[in-house]
């Protein structure tokens, strides 16, 4: 027999991992960059993320850096470092030309393994192509992944440059917030298939 199913009160599954959520902290330890899209969100620590996790039965996580500290990646190591069980939390940062090599190698020591590329306009991160093809091939030599942020046609007016980078596993995020209206025939959607 099947296992049961469980119902809604009932812990997640043992293994059970939180794919991506952000975490924010006292901007005046941990400013965000200037001009942010939007302002750090007041009671999402670290902290609260893991009373959250353990309340829902989630073993472990993956910290996605937030664009509004750009490649500013004192957060995010702050909170990997604290741990004592490295095995439970990960986290993917934002990787440009400002990032040093003895950063990198900080971050993968204290469990990064992605980078994250935000195509979206609103968050004004101005990716430029050459800049992202040398962050790619720094991805490549630490085997980790590309996290791609696109808001629909993103994708399109990137698809030369995304196809021609190879062997970095990408993934992309919140379904390329393609959105469905139009059918499955859409071009963007067409390129994801």
């Amino acid at each position: 027999m099947g296992q049961k199913p469980a119902d809604a009160g009932s812990a997640a599954a043992a293994g059970s991992c939180d794919c991506q959520f952000h975490i924010y902290e006292d901007p005046a330890k941990f400013p965000p960059r200037p001009n942010p899209p939007y302002p750090a969100i007041e009671s999402a620590t670290f902290a609260e993320a893991q009373r959250m996790h353990k309340a829902i039965g989630f073993d472990r996580g993956v910290i996605v850096h937030s664009a509004i500290y750009g490649s500013d990646h004192r957060l995010l190591l702050h909170a990997l470092e604290s741990l004592n069980d490295r095995d439970r939390y990960r986290g993917i940062g934002i990787v440009d030309d400002r990032v040093s090599d003895q950063e990198l190698e900080r971050m993968h020591a204290a469990g990064v393994r992605g980078a994250r590329f935000n195509f979206v306009r609103f968050l004004t991160l101005d990716q430029r192509e050459a800049e992202v093809r040398r962050s790619m091939a720094r991805l490549r030599e630490l085997g980790w992944h590309a996290r791609l942020h696109v808001n629909g046609d993103d994708l399109l007016n990137n698809s030369d440059l995304l196809r021609s980078i190879k062997d970095v596993p990408m993934m992309i995020e919140h379904f390329g917030h393609v959105g469905f209206e139009g059918g499955m025939d859409r071009p963007v959607i067409r390129w994801v298939l």
